[in-house]
């Protein structure tokens, strides 16, 4: 196996171990060109003090190799590893670990070995009939195999690239029974659909829910005669292009929820081909949709810095903002799908990253007549029906679930009490979803719904005190003749202004 040089090793593990294997490497011809640094500790105690004390940073993704370590620790002390672990792995760490298969201990063969190990006391304290089930539970998505599966290689083993060939001959009693397994961390999607779906009522983001196939058609339901949200905010921008120009001046344009960027180019017609912005930094939590629309924004502005950056942007994300001022966009009223409470650490994580000159640009749907709003999410040839229950085919992907299409009905509602409009897929008759990442099951009675998208509706006083209470001032309202959508500007107020 090819190593690359610049590789960090560290290895944990109690001192007369670290020291007995320094003597056979230092014995032994073998030479290593990579960074190796030991850390003596217990894993039954305390080891991510020492191994902290070292240059290890949780901020960079990690490769975990456990071998022949977890049967011998007990339930409590695997979850706590375990857990341990995935709260010091950055996104795209992975983890590599042995354990013992349950079935051994009912097998008769097995009994001498059993008593050989107890009688050199080192008997097994755990072990595993489920691995998959159990790394779920402490944040991991994970594969396992036995001997038996490598034995005679299929296409869904592990890489050879970190399992070597087995051959029958050496299999033994022992190591057949023997779990291999291969665990990233658990996705923020994974882990946030889970929670979504044991609430009352049930609830998926609707963030989650996008594929390429999902993308195409809601593009058809955003063209719709009745969908006026995008067109309505383009029309403000073509109004108002001075006064947005005059009142906001950018040299860093920020897209949150950029997607292809459509909607970001009259700005940046605005304040690149006729002002000073020299940067421009989409957020979107498809890197495949930015990807695209960078190279396409690339050959349209040949001059604009051009950053994308792959996340949830709910999340904290640095934005790395090289030229002030900034305005951070979020357009086609991209903030409707967020809770208030969500909204609030949104506008808060935006404005720890601000200073005094940047600037906050929504675009926001305003309540009004309850039939327009609901007609604006139906184009009377169930795209959106489509659109939703396409989500329940990237639920079955991410989850490992069963959702069956045909047994749910689309339905759009209007919230009065919470001023929303509510997407719901609701059961058609009793049934139950299995899922297998992790293994379990999500019970549906009739006629119970399933919230997929929320769609809150605003006024222009809730706006300002929700504005204001994360540290915003809302300074300009460009509204539609027709009440129905606005574009709003604040700018950030910095601590002695408040």
């Amino acid at each position: 196996m090819t190593i690359p040089s610049d590789l960090i090793v560290f290895e944990i593990d109690v001192p007369e171990r670290l020291q007995a294997r320094m003597e056979r490497l230092a014995s032994s011809e073998t030479k290593v060109n990579f960074s190796r640094t030991l850390v003596p500790a217990d894993l039954a105690g305390d080891w991510i003090t020492p191994l902290c004390a070292t240059n290890f940073t949780k901020e960079k993704p990690t490769l975990w190799i456990i071998e022949g370590v977890l049967p011998y620790l007990n339930d409590e002390a695997t979850c706590r590893l375990l857990e341990t672990l995935r709260g010091y792995s950055a996104h795209g760490s992975q983890m590599w670990c042995d354990h013992i298969h349950s079935d051994i201990l009912v097998t008769l063969e097995q009994d001498s070995v059993l008593d050989r190990r107890r009688e050199l006391l080192v008997p097994w304290c755990s072990t595993w009939s489920d691995p998959v089930n159990q790394l779920a539970r402490s944040g991991w998505a994970g594969r396992a195999w036995t001997l038996n599966n490598l034995i005679t290689p299929l296409p869904e083993n592990p890489p050879a690239s970190w399992m070597p060939t087995i051959s029958s001959s050496d299999a033994t009693l022992d190591t057949q029974y023997r779990w291999f397994i291969s665990a990233k961390v658990q996705s923020k999607s994974q882990k946030d659909l889970l929670m979504g779906l044991c609430e009352i009522p049930k609830r998926v983001q609707i963030k989650y829910i996008y594929d390429c196939l999902g993308s195409q058609i809601f593009e058809q339901v955003t063209k719709a005669p009745g969908y006026y949200l995008t067109k309505t905010e383009c029309a403000i921008i073509d109004r108002h292009a001075d006064d947005i120009a005059a009142c906001v001046a950018a040299r860093t344009l920020i897209e949150l929820g950029s997607g292809s960027s459509e909607k970001a180019k009259k700005l940046l017609d605005i304040f690149h081909v006729g002002g000073d912005l020299t940067h421009y930094i989409a957020v979107d939590i498809s890197a495949d949709a930015l990807e695209k629309s960078k190279c396409a924004l690339r050959a349209q502005y040949k001059n604009l810095v051009i950053k994308s950056m792959a996340g949830d942007f709910t999340d904290p994300i640095p934005f790395d903002i090289e030229a002030r001022p900034a305005l951070v966009t979020m357009l086609g009223s991209t903030i409707e799908n967020q809770l208030p409470q969500e909204r609030h650490h949104l506008f808060c994580n935006i404005h720890s990253q601000m200073q005094r000159g940047d600037a906050l640009l929504l675009g926001l749907d305003l309540v009004k007549d309850e039939e327009a709003m609901i007609s604006a999410y139906g184009d009377g040839k169930g795209s959106l029906a489509a659109f939703f229950k396409n989500g329940l085919t990237v639920l079955n992907y991410e989850l490992g679930a069963n959702f069956d299409l045909d047994n749910f009905n689309h339905i759009t509602t209007w919230n009065r009490q919470c001023r929303r409009v509510e997407n719901l897929l609701q059961a058609k008759v009793p049934h139950v979803v299995t899922l297998s990442n992790p293994n379990s099951a999500v019970h549906f009675k009739e006629k119970e719904e399933l919230q997929v998208g929320i769609s809150y509706k605003f006024c222009k006083e809730e706006v300002r005190t929700e504005l204001l209470n994360a540290g915003f001032s809302l300074s300009c309202w460009w509204e539609e003749p027709k009440g129905r959508y606005a574009l709003v500007r604040s700018h950030c107020i910095i601590h002695e202004e408040r």
